[in-house]
């Protein structure tokens, strides 16, 4: 006789039985199976070997945990890559493993999220930037320390003589990391501008005028230096001082010890107003009192000569030591006469002084008004007066009323007058104007003694007359007399 066997119920069909459902027989009853390891007879897609689903809390092949998906960690820091990978188990502990895909780079154990950042051109602790925290001057995503252009400014450290510099590749005058100074173009040569008082600095402001481009310093024609200051925001140009532009008919009685100042001034505000102080260094300022222009003015298109005095608007004011010329784009002063936001000057400062204004009086008119009148008159009068009069008067009176009167006048009277009257103005210290010359030779014995001296050739002829005259008359008396 046949022993018997335990048979489990396989309920599910899928060949595996319930360990839980069994009987007793010689042989497997329908719906048994002598297999008891289902270990879900409900579901004939979970059995023993069954294709495991990962990830679905599902254990198909009753090994006693759901398999679940796993990232290949190549490296063995713990950090899986993209890649996965379906454990066998119910974890991702195993070598090999891992539960997080955060590895940046599966092929080095030391790029992980868990390492510390290092200046090496890579992303040490994958946060997605490379050297993060690291000195980056030119800011292009590449630390200093691996940069092999790390100001930016196109040339390699290697040969770059300022690497850390973006504005320069040369340490330059000042050295690398300071700025360089920034040329002028006001067309003066910096070594002329170096040698400007106060070491190259004309305005004394802490700049040298070499490196500000609205100052310029240069000589002029008596050696000193001149320094021209036009406003912060606009530039100089074309600076120089020069010849008379036109000597043929410069001024009268004007001088331009200087010289001719031309200079143009860009960055104007169109039509704006502007001052452009000149100082003038040492004694050349001494004594100038007019500023004269050669060019066009409002109203005349033509070159021709007017003086720059202040009118409110626009003109020249000077000192000792300083003018300052009152410009305005297109105005009076600006040569080209267009309101362009650029003002065209040329000119010079000048010493007026008034020649005589030969009218014949001898009077000398400077701006200072003294009049100096020296008149020189030389007047000789010879005045020979001889008068004698003889006068007899006999009065015989008889009986009381005889009265016999015999007058006997005679006058003889000898006028000689001989005037030479000379006037001469030279300017030399005479007697005031409205003051009579006294007549020295109205006597003639003191005529004798001045005559050749004070009266020139007339008055001895005048002496010689009289003389004549007075022995006339002396005789004549005597012969009445007799």
């Amino acid at each position: 006789m046949k022993a018997q066997s335990t048979f489990y119920r396989d309920a599910d069909d899928d060949g595996f039985g319930d360990a839980g459902d069994s009987v007793e027989d010689c042989i497997a009853p329908m719906g048994y199976v002598a297999d008891d390891s289902d270990c879900d007879d409900g579901n004939d897609s979970i059995f023993p070997g069954a294709p495991e689903t990962p990830d679905d809390g599902i254990d198909q092949d009753c090994s006693g945990t759901d398999a679940v998906t796993c990232y290949i960690d190549g490296d063995g820091d713990d950090f899986g890559a993209a890649a996965t990978a379906v454990s066998s188990d119910d974890d991702c502990d195993d070598v090999g493993e891992s539960n997080n895909s955060d590895d940046c780079d599966d092929g080095e154990a030391g790029v992980n999220p868990a390492a510390d950042e290092a200046c090496n051109g890579i992303d040490d602790n994958c946060e997605g930037t490379v050297d993060e925290g690291f000195p980056n001057l030119d800011g292009d995503m590449l630390a200093d320390c691996v940069d092999p252009d790390r100001d930016g400014d196109g040339v390699d450290n290697d040969i770059d003589g300022c690497p850390d510099d973006p504005s320069k590749v040369a340490p330059g005058t000042t050295g690398c990391g300071n700025e360089e100074p920034v040329p002028d173009s006001d067309g003066v040569d910096d070594a002329v501008e170096d040698a400007a008082p106060n070491g190259g600095d004309g305005n004394d402001d802490g700049t040298p005028d070499r490196n500000q481009p609205n100052v310029a310093s240069l000589p002029g024609d008596t050696g000193d230096y001149v320094t021209l200051v036009a406003p912060d925001g606009t530039e100089l140009a074309d600076v120089a001082i020069g010849a008379n532009p036109s000597p043929g008919d410069s001024p009268d009685d004007t001088e331009f010890p200087i010289g001719f100042i031309t200079f143009r001034v860009t960055g104007v505000a169109v039509g704006g107003a502007i001052d452009v102080r000149i100082i003038l260094h040492g004694t050349q300022g001494e004594g100038l009192n007019t500023y004269w222009k050669y060019g066009p003015e409002p109203g005349d298109g033509s070159d021709h000569w007017y003086e720059f005095v202040d009118d409110g608007t626009t003109g020249a004011t000077i000192s000792a030591q300083e003018i300052t010329l009152a410009l305005v784009d297109g105005g009076r002063g600006d040569r080209d006469l267009a309101a362009d936001g650029e003002i065209s000057d040329p000119g010079a400062p000048g010493v007026y002084e008034e020649e005589p204004n030969g009218n014949g009086n001898g009077n000398t008119n400077t701006n200072g008004n003294t009049n100096t009148n020296d008149n020189s008159n030389d007047n000789s009068n010879t005045n020979t007066n001889t008068n004698e009069n003889n006068n007899g008067n006999s009065n015989d009176n008889t009986n009381g009323n005889g009265n016999e009167n015999e007058n006997g006048n005679d006058n003889d009277n000898v006028n000689t007058n001989d005037n030479d009257n000379a006037n001469d103005n030279d300017n030399t210290n005479g007697p005031p104007t409205g003051q009579e010359t006294p007549e020295v030779c109205s006597d003639p014995i003191l005529s004798f003694f001045f005559s050749l001296p004070i009266c020139g050739m007339s008055c001895p002829f005048a002496l010689l007359a009289s003389i004549l005259g007075l022995s006339v008359l002396r005789l004549r008396l005597r012969s009445r007399r007799r």
